[in-house]
């Protein structure tokens, strides 16, 4: 298990550091079309050789998913050596980008640019940097139309700098290698290291060992069974059970309001009894696992004391703590249903979403001086990096509320009791006073700098103190071994949670879990997105892997243990999703019909009352689509023929300009003649590239009715959360590779973000022989051919492709496809449609 962790990290390491050691021509271009010496931020387009592609191509494309990029720039006047390069922080951007910035504000135009990149570039984003460290300084003589005109060459030599960096994949290993037998042995839930270790705890750690290794627990049975009594030995020896829930039976069922009322006699079944500590909970996108995961953390932390929740990626740990956060206060409200205003209310659970401590000081003081900036409060370290930090629940918030900062909600009679001390605490010091006055308002930020200087050691202090009183702190998995998060995991922390397990690979489970068997619940689904293998598919140039172990580096933590036949608490119904949207994801995924659907399912309830109003201007415009049948509603297919799929070899990605633009105006005109707001809709898309586009096209006067809208995402951005309308761009075309539409993992969830409607687009060529009335009447799914085939009856790479041909076999069955021509706009609708 750590070589699949340290292959996949050295193949990156090596290319990282030869291709820092190539010297590469690149031309420098202003975004605003000026030549001022004053501006800082610059595209560079930097040349490649088919030679460097070959070379490195595969690790290229995925060092440029990473955010450590710097662009070191020689000194024209300095060729030949003597001064150091300057360091420019940069970030990855696409054609589209370019052609969106440049074209389409009139700066240059469309066959310059595309004369310009003729052949293979990188295109990067770099912005002068302000540190004395990163100089020298120089003027950049950008290259334009007369440049080009005149045959002046202004080109630069840059080295492309990667930060691959070892922590992660040094977590990793470390994590493994804990469980070896003669590994230091560190006591995760207790508040200080046992020494020496109890028997116990020795016992614990040899079920974990037994647990991970899949070989079955005789051994340690058998020794531990020497130690007892002979009236003990003759009554077998099972596995120790852990009872997950609270003793009084009014919070068990208070709890488990928020459990759908068919599996709560399951849930706390289950929980009661569950062997080793180890639960998992599995279940269809839009089943309530993360819901189920909730109600059961909170019952872990009232049971055994505080919790460590954390998930892969940050959206997803991000709607963890939201779900904990939203279930404390419905369970406390009912607690406190028949009580009055007195000491024996109960409290809602400290739920703290930690990111970096940093990060939360910056945040921090950004609110002190702009208090309604909310989540944009933490700065990126530089332009190049997103900011993952959100407000809501952050040690900062809970900061602010105890301050009483207008920047976010007053603090509740029935919030944590923890907050409420530190709010007494913060008004009983004098030294404090300053900063009370500030937070406030009572005076303005500026005058609290003149006469203070910042202490980001003070405000360290104050997040210490609301993390000795956390019941359930919430991190991004890899968080969980930097400090102050470590330590509480180490010495606080009295069980694990985890959402997203399938993405998990069990390297971070263990980094996160520790070796002495703390009680640990998992939930995800095993048919969504994998854990990332960044070397996975790749070869050398004889055709070997570069990681021999891919495979089972692909192996998430949630599979390793259901394929062990570990019990496991399975939820079936659907319960986000309308009535007859989660037909195409469960027929695709599972290839079972007909999914059991909730009460909340029903289409016509007020939550699904967009999706009435979707359906209702499908018909109207295209009035080719079969209604959906009664008290049901349905996906979409608009087929845009004749479209093109542009795909960059250099970073992996592609977009595609007429699917992007047939959806934005669908989009549109959807909010122009319906009732749905710009709120409602959310376009994802699986290229990130087709993602700038996107972005880049709503900046247009033409689109500024849906300025309002999220911005488009990727799908792997998107996993964990879910929207009313999913507008899906598929973008790729009949002539491309399937690319993502063929990977049944990035399909399940690509058609399964929606609540009350989702509309494909895509470009597949359906025949006209292949029309709905032929697939309805069965006269082309026969037993010789039960994939109908999207591009002819012999077409080979459809039948390779059985997630995609599925989807629109299904859709075609249902009449549910529609095609549009290349040169059809959908701003061209009438107003017959009220």
């Amino acid at each position: 298990m750590t070589q699949s962790q340290v292959q996949d990290f050295v193949w990156l390491h090596k290319a990282a550091s030869r291709i820092r050691e190539h010297r590469l021509r690149a031309y420098f271009i202003s975004p605003s079309g000026s030549s001022s010496p004053h501006i800082d931020d610059f595209f560079v387009i930097v040349q490649l050789t088919q030679h460097f592609l070959s070379q490195y191509g595969a690790a290229l494309r995925c060092l440029l998913n990473s955010d450590a990029l710097c662009l070191y720039i020689q000194h024209p006047i300095a060729r030949t050596g003597g001064m150091k390069p300057a360091k420019w922080p940069a970030r990855v951007v696409h054609i589209s980008t370019i052609i969106n910035s440049l074209v389409d504000q009139g700066i240059a135009e469309d066959n310059w640019i595309r004369r310009l990149l003729q052949g293979q570039h990188l295109i990067l984003a770099v912005r002068r940097p302000k540190e004395i460290n990163f100089r020298p300084q120089f003027k950049v003589k950008v290259l334009d139309k007369d440049a080009l005109r005149m045959n002046e060459k202004r080109e630069y030599f840059v080295y492309l700098k990667f930060l691959a960096d070892h922590v992660p994949c040094q977590r990793k290993v470390e994590a493994v290698l804990q469980f070896d037998l003669k590994a230091s042995r560190q006591v995760f839930g207790a508040r200080s290291t046992e020494h020496p270790i109890s028997s116990n705890i020795n016992l614990n750690m040899s079920f974990h060992r037994d647990l991970l290794l899949g070989n079955g627990f005789f051994k340690t049975l058998r020794e531990h069974a020497e130690m007892q009594l002979p009236m003990q030995l003759a009554r077998g020896h099972p596995l120790p059970a852990v009872n997950l829930l609270p003793e009084s039976q009014d919070i068990i069922d208070a709890l488990m309001e928020d459990v759908l009322p068919r599996d709560r006699k399951r849930l706390c079944t289950y929980l009661s009894k569950v062997p080793l500590g180890l639960g998992l909970v599995t279940g269809d996108p839009g089943s309530g696992k993360t819901t189920v995961l909730s109600v059961a953390t909170l019952g872990m932390s009232i049971t055994l004391g505080p919790i460590y929740a954390c998930a892969a990626t940050d959206v997803a740990a991000d709607n963890f703590a939201e779900h904990l956060n939203r279930i404390s206060e419905k369970f406390t409200s009912r607690l406190n249903a028949a009580k009055g205003m007195d000491d024996s209310r109960a409290k809602r659970i400290l739920i703290v979403r930690g990111y970096d401590t940093d990060d939360e000081v910056a945040a921090f003081y950004n609110l002190l001086e702009h208090p309604r900036i909310g989540d944009k409060a933490a700065p990126p370290y530089n332009f190049a990096l997103k900011p993952k930090w959100r407000l809501h629940l952050s040690l900062a918030f809970w900061l602010l509320v105890a301050l009483r900062s207008p920047a976010v909600r007053p603090l509740h009679d029935d919030d944590p009791v923890g907050i409420h001390l530190l709010q007494s605490y913060l008004d009983d010091q004098s030294n404090l006073k300053p900063l009370r006055d500030v937070a406030t308002g009572v005076v303005g930020y500026i005058e609290y700098r003149t006469n203070r200087t910042m202490e980001p050691n003070l405000v360290k202090a104050m997040f210490r103190r609301i993390l000795r009183c956390t019941d359930i702190l919430c991190t991004h998995v890899s968080l969980s071994c930097q400090e102050p998060y470590d330590h509480w995991k180490k010495t606080v922390a009295k069980g694990i949670s985890v959402d997203e397990g399938n993405n998990l690979g069990r390297p971070d489970l263990y980094s996160v879990w520790g070796n002495t068997l703390l009680p640990c619940l998992l939930c995800g689904d095993d048919k969504q997105l994998e854990p990332r293998v960044v070397s996975f598919g790749q070869r050398d140039e004889n055709g070997h892997s570069m990681n021999r172990l891919e495979r089972d580096g692909k192996i998430s933590a949630l599979l390793f243990f259901k394929a062990n036949n570990w019990p496991v608490f399975r939820l079936r119904t659907q319960l986000r999703m309308a009535t007859g949207l989660f037909d195409l994801c469960h027929e695709v995924v599972k290839d079972m019909p007909d999914p059991p659907y909730g009460p909340d399912c029903d289409i016509s309830l007020d939550r699904h009352a967009c999706g009435r109003e979707l359906e209702a201007f499908l018909q109207k415009r295209f009035p080719e689509l079969a209604p959906p049948p009664e008290d049901k509603l349905a996906e979409a297919f608009i087929n845009c023929t004749g479209s093109e799929f542009s795909f960059s070899t250099v970073t992996g990605s592609g977009w595609n300009p007429v699917q992007s633009r047939h959806a934005l105006d669908f989009v549109v005109d959807l909010v122009k003649w319906t009732k749905i707001t710009p709120a409602d809709v959310f376009i994802i898309t699986p290229y990130e590239a087709n993602v700038d586009f996107i972005e880049g096209e709503r900046q247009k006067p033409e689109y500024w009715a849906i300025a309002s809208m999220a911005p488009a995402a990727t799908v792997d951005d998107f996993q964990g959360r879910q929207g009313n309308i999913i507008i899906l761009v598929g973008a790729t075309t009949e002539d491309s590779e399937p690319g993502y539409m063929s990977d049944i993992h990035y399909l399940c969830v690509m058609l399964s973000r929606h609540i009350s409607g989702l509309v494909i687009f895509g470009d597949y060529s359906i025949p006209h022989a292949y029309n709905t009335g032929d697939v309805q009447g069965g006269e082309l799914e026969t037993d010789e051919n039960p994939m109908i085939l999207a591009r002819g009856e012999d077409d080979d790479r459809v039948r390779e492709e059985p997630c995609l041909g599925s989807m629109l076999r299904i859709l075609m069955r249902k009449k549910r496809v529609t095609t549009l021509p290349a040169t059809e706009l959908l701003n061209d609708i009438t107003s017959e449609i009220p």
